[in-house]
């Protein structure tokens, strides 16, 4: 299964199950991220979590898993620039959580990868993520 064949949330773990839809799922996030210039990833979800810590490796940056709506204070100094990558977007409020936390803490947010984009949750029409540019691998 490749990126383009993802119709539906469900269709996400055959995806990364199969060794070139990881590949191309991976390829979707270095196209995101690889002109940024920031010295992590902050991840969160299952699959967030999959693709942040490879591409943080292919990018040679840190990787800082969220936990609960939080980044870790350990793991970040203020002043730091991050991405964020989440499993899926929904209403935008998990991430939006994460955001601000981070924020508080002094990172600066560029912007945020999903997996993918629930189109009826409603986060792109309401934008609830306004002034943080994203994007998602699939939506539907």
């Amino acid at each position: 299964m490749m990126v383009a064949d993802v119709k539906a949330r469900e269709d996400v773990k055959f995806l990364f199950s199969d060794p070139k839809g990881m590949e191309d799922a991976v390829n979707g996030f270095m196209g995101m991220f690889d002109r940024e210039v920031f010295d992590a990833v902050v991840a969160d979800g299952m699959y967030g979590c999959a693709m942040a810590g490879v591409i943080a490796a292919k990018l040679g940056r840190g990787f800082i898993a969220s936990c609960h709506g939080k980044v870790p204070a350990a793991a970040v100094k203020k002043g730091m620039k991050v991405v964020v990558i989440c499993s899926g977007l929904t209403d935008g409020k998990d991430v939006l959580d994460i955001i601000h936390d981070a924020e508080s803490k002094g990172v600066t947010v560029l912007r945020a990868g999903f997996v993918f984009e629930d189109l009826s949750a409603g986060a792109r029409k309401n934008k609830v993520l306004k002034g943080y540019p994203f994007e998602a691998l699939v939506s539907f």
